[in-house]
C-alpha cells in the first residue's frame, strides 16, 4: 500500500515533468537558425561577429563565403597543429598583445584627459602664448648648386646662370615651371614649394630677406654655403588674433595631446620597470640559440625567440644585421606589452568586443597559415632555366637602386613652438661647420634615433628604404645632398633630421647573379597566387556550403 509520503512524491514528479514539456519545447523553438552550413553551421550571430571584426565592406561581396572558408581553414590549422610551431606562436602573440594595448593606453589615458579638462590655469597659460597667429609667407624657392671644393670662376658661372633666371623670371616666366625645370633642391618635386614660413623658421641670412617679401614678389639672388637661391612671395598670410573660445579650444587640445604622450611614455616606463628586465648579450646571436637573452619577472627570452620575433617584422634582417640598440627596443617593447596583458587580467580590463576581435585575428592568422601550407605542398621549385628565361625577358626591370651610406641627426620637435626646434637645429649645424664638434659627437650627444649609439651611422641604404624608414621629405633631402654636404633641417615625424652623406653607389643594371633572388621571388609569387586560387576554389567545393534554407553555396 502506498503511503501518502509517496503520494506526494509521485504527484510532484509528474507535475515536474509536465512543466519541463512546455520549457523544452519554448528553448527548442528559440535555437538559432544556421544562417549557412558546411561540415558544421554558422548562426546568425556568428556572421555578425565576424562582419563587425572586418568592418563595412571587409567581408567582401560574399561575406558568407569568406566566414565559411575562414572557418575551415583555422579548423584545420589546429588539427594540424600548426598553432604549436614557433612562428606561429610568435604571430599570434603580437597580434593578441597589440589588441590588448589599445585597450591598456586609453585606460591609462582617461584619467590625465579629465585633469587637463580641469587645469585651467595651464589653459590660460599656453592661451597666453597663443593668442596669436603668427604671420606666414608661402614661399617657393630656385636653388642652384655650388660643386664641392667650387672655385671661385665656378661659383661666378653659377651666379651667371641664376641672373639669367632672374632675368626671365622678372619678365614673367612662371616661377613654378622654372622651378621644376632647373632648380638643384628636393623642393623641384614640388613646383619649388617651401611652404608657409614664420619668421625664425629659416636660416637668419635668408630669413630677413624672406619675411620682408611681400605676395607676388621675387627676392634677389641669396647666396648661401652650398649654393644660390632665389625666393617668390606666393601669398601672405597676416598675423591673426584668435578669438578667447579659441585660443581655450586650442590650448586644451594641445595639453591633452602632450598628456597621452607623456602617460603613454610613464605607462611604458612604470611597466618595463615592474617587470624588471635584464639583457645579456652573448657573443653571436646566430651561434648559441638556445641562449637566454632577456629575463624579466614573469619570462624569459632566447636568442631564438629573438630570431623569431624580428622575422615578424616587414623587410626584416638577420639578428647579425640588426644594431643591439634596435633588438633592445624590440625586446622592451615585447615585455612592455606581455606586462601590459597582465595588468589588463587584474583590472579586469577588457569587454566582450575585446574579446571578440582577440578570438577572430588568432582564426585569421591560423586561416593564412592553414593556406600557405595547401600552397606550399603543391608548389613546384622553379628551374635555373626558367629564372634565366624570364631575367632575360625582363632585363630593365631588375636594377640595384642608387644606394646612400647616410649619417643622421634626429633632433625633437617642439610641438608648442616649433621656431625654437628649428633655431636649435641651426645652432647645431653652425657648430658642425666650424668644426667645434665631430658629426659623430654631435648624433651621440644630441639625436634620439637608435643609430646615436653607432654616431649617427645608418649605414648603406636605398632610397625605397630611406622613405619607409625615415619618411618621404627625409629621402627627397638626401637625394638632392652632395657627399660630405650638411642638409638644411628636415621636419619629418615629429623630429627634424640633420642628414650628410658619405658615399653614393649609383643605380645600375644587376648581373643575373644579382637579381637570381628576385627573379625567384618574382615567379614564386606568381605561381603561389595561382595556387593560392586554385586551392581556395578546391576547398571550397569539397566543404559544399549552403545557405540556411538548404540551397548550395557553390557556383554551378
Amino acid at each position: 500500500m502506498t503511503t501518502p509520503r509517496w503520494r506526494r512524491k509521485r504527484i510532484f514528479t509528474v507535475l515536474l515533468l509536465l512543466l519541463c514539456l512546455p520549457i523544452r519545447a519554448i528553448w527548442a523553438a528559440e535555437e538559432p537558425t544556421p544562417v549557412a552550413t558546411y561540415r558544421a553551421s554558422i548562426e546568425a550571430e556568428r556572421l555578425a561577429s565576424w562582419l563587425r571584426f572586418v568592418g563595412e565592406g571587409g567581408g567582401g561581396e560574399r561575406p558568407i563565403e569568406g566566414l565559411i572558408l575562414l572557418e575551415a581553414l583555422a579548423d584545420e590549422a589546429l588539427a594540424l597543429g600548426l598553432d604549436h610551431h614557433s612562428e606561429v606562436r610568435w604571430e599570434l602573440e603580437q597580434a593578441d598583445l597589440a589588441l590588448v594595448w589599445q585597450v591598456v593606453v586609453p585606460h591609462a589615458v582617461a584619467a590625465v584627459e579629465m585633469a587637463v579638462e580641469v587645469a585651467e590655469e595651464e589653459v590660460a597659460q599656453l592661451a597666453a602664448r597663443l593668442q596669436t597667429k603668427p604671420r606666414r609667407v608661402r614661399l617657393r624657392n630656385l636653388f642652384k648648386r655650388f660643386a664641392p671644393d667650387a672655385s671661385s670662376e665656378a661659383k661666378a658661372a653659377v651666379r651667371a646662370t641664376m641672373e639669367g633666371l632672374l632675368a626671365r623670371l622678372r619678365d614673367g616666366e612662371d616661377f613654378k615651371a622654372m622651378a621644376r625645370a632647373e632648380s638643384d633642391s628636393q623642393t623641384r618635386l614640388q613646383e619649388g614649394l617651401l611652404g608657409n614660413v614664420r619668421a625664425g623658421d629659416l636660416r637668419p641670412e635668408i630669413d630677413a630677406v624672406a619675411m620682408a617679401l611681400e605676395e607676388g614678389q621675387i627676392s634677389s639672388i641669396l647666396e648661401e654655403e652650398e649654393g644660390l637661391t632665389i625666393l617668390y612671395c606666393e601669398s601672405v598670410l597676416p598675423a591673426v588674433e584668435r578669438t578667447p573660445e579659441d585660443l581655450a579650444r586650442l590650448a586644451r587640445k594641445r595639453l591633452r595631446s602632450q598628456a597621452r604622450k607623456r602617460i603613454e611614455g610613464e605607462l611604458n616606463q612604470d611597466l618595463l620597470a615592474r617587470a624588471e628586465l635584464t639583457i645579456t648579450w652573448p657573443k653571436d646571436l646566430n651561434a648559441e640559440p638556445s641562449k637566454v637573452v632577456a629575463t624579466w619577472r614573469e619570462g624569459r627570452l632566447t636568442a631564438e625567440d629573438l630570431t623569431a620575433l624580428v622575422s615578424l617584422s616587414r623587410g626584416s634582417r638577420t639578428l647579425a644585421q640588426l644594431p643591439r640598440e634596435v633588438l633592445k627596443g624590440r625586446i622592451e617593447s615585447l615585455v612592455i606589452r606581455r606586462v601590459a596583458r597582465l595588468r589588463a587580467r587584474r583590472l579586469g580590463l577588457g569587454d566582450r568586443a575585446l574579446v571578440e576581435r582577440r578570438r577572430w585575428a588568432r582564426r585569421q592568422i591560423l586561416a593564412g597559415k592553414a593556406l600557405t601550407r595547401r600552397v606550399e605542398l603543391r608548389f613546384e621549385q622553379v628551374t635555373d632555366e626558367e629564372l634565366r628565361q624570364v631575367f632575360g625577358r625582363n632585363r630593365d626591370a631588375f636594377t640595384r637602386p642608387t644606394h646612400y651610406r647616410l649619417e643622421a641627426i634626429a633632433l625633437p620637435l617642439d610641438g608648442d613652438d616649433a621656431r625654437l626646434s628649428y633655431q636649435a637645429a641651426y645652432r647645431l649645424i653652425e657648430r658642425l661647420r666650424r668644426g667645434e664638434l665631430s658629426f659623430e659627437e654631435a648624433a651621440r650627444g644630441h639625436s634620439r634615433h637608435p643609430s646615436a649609439s653607432e654616431g649617427g651611422r645608418l649605414g648603406l641604404w636605398p632610397e625605397r628604404a630611406i622613405v619607409a624608414q625615415l619618411g618621404r621629405q627625409v629621402a627627397r633631402a638626401v637625394a638632392g645632398l652632395p657627399i660630405g654636404q650638411l642638409s638644411k633641417p628636415v621636419e619629418e615625424a615629429s623630429a627634424l633630421w640633420i642628414l650628410r652623406v658619405a658615399e653614393v653607389e649609383p643605380k645600375r643594371e644587376q648581373t643575373f647573379m644579382e637579381a637570381r633572388d628576385r627573379v625567384e621571388q618574382k615567379i614564386g609569387q606568381t605561381r603561389a597566387a595561382r595556387l593560392q586560387s586554385e586551392a581556395t576554389a578546391e576547398l571550397w567545393r569539397a566543404l559544399d556550403g549552403r545557405d540556411g534554407e538548404g540551397r548550395s553555396l557553390v557556383d554551378p
